[in-house]
């Protein structure tokens, strides 16, 4: 029995592990998106505000 609690725990730490990264990496290409989409956002209302004057 006590041979089992520590790979538990280390299955456990394991998971937890791999789900912060899923996460994590969710996050960042959700703001990876959202600055693109800036990006391209701000060139066509500069060529519009070009365009209007």
């Amino acid at each position: 029995m006590l041979e089992q609690i520590p790979r538990v725990q280390i299955l456990r730490n394991a998971e937890r592990k791999e789900i912060q990264e899923q996460e994590g990496s969710g996050t960042r290409l959700i703001f990876e998106k959202y600055f693109l989409f800036q990006l391209r956002w701000g060139d066509s209302f500069n060529q519009r505000m070009t365009n209007i004057s």
